[in-house]
């Protein structure tokens, strides 16, 4: 019996440290398997980090070579020659309209406006103009100073013919008009009478399947 139990004692002994070694084992093979995944992680950021100092160093020489001496005397020979041609007026013009300041167009609505105070009939072409000089923000300070001359205004409008070719508006016109006088009809202390007045003669000029649509139909309905 005695030697059974020592027989069996021994033989557990053993199995125990089978398994510890096992263990052992795998924890071991578990730590080299985290540092061969660094070790691999490392060497592919490397590339990665090479790459972007390519490119850093690709856009500081393409930068540079943007203002070479070479590329400053072609603009400035370029700027020459727009000067003597007289191109400088036309980027001049363009950036005024761009902003909303066309200087032709200021002269037209400030002749037309100037008829007006005169006494003299105006069309809707001419009404056009001013509004969109005047107008163009309903909530401007320019279209407050305006609205004051409406009572003038609606009276030059009506003794005017529509349009000096006495033909209907063009559907542009018609709609631009529309909207220019539905937009200052919603602002406060707005001149309602004068602007109805103008409505109507917007929709007797505007063709005959458009008027339907129009915005001042509502100014004249109310």
């Amino acid at each position: 019996m005695a030697i059974k139990e020592r027989s069996s004692k021994k033989s557990k002994d053993a199995k125990k440290e089978a398994e510890e070694a096992k263990k052992g084992a795998e924890e071991a093979d578990k730590q080299d398997e985290g540092e061969d995944e660094q070790e691999e992680q490392e060497q592919d950021d490397e590339p990665v980090q090479k790459k972007e100092k390519r490119k850093k160093k690709s856009f500081k020489k393409q930068s540079k070579g943007i203002f070479t001496l070479d590329n400053l005397f072609w603009l400035v020979v370029f700027g020459c020659i727009m000067y003597y041609k007289g191109w400088h007026h036309l980027l001049y013009r363009t950036a005024l309209k761009a902003v909303g300041n066309d200087p032709e167009q200021r002269l037209a609505a400030e002749k037309s406006l100037s008829e007006v105070t005169a006494g003299k009939p105006i069309d809707l072409v001419d009404l056009l103009g001013q509004l969109r000089f005047y107008c163009s923000r309903p909530e401007s300070s320019s279209c407050a100073t305006y609205m004051e001359k409406m009572p003038q205004v609606a009276t030059s409008v009506k003794n005017g013919p529509g349009t000096w070719n006495r033909k209907p508006l063009r559907k542009e016109v018609s709609l631009e008009l529309d909207r220019l006088v539905s937009d200052m009809s919603a602002v406060g202390k707005a001149p309602i009478a004068d602007l109805r007045t103008i409505a109507k003669e917007v929709v007797s000029s505007t063709p005959k399947k458009l008027r339907s649509e129009l915005r001042v139909n509502a100014l004249l309905d109310s």
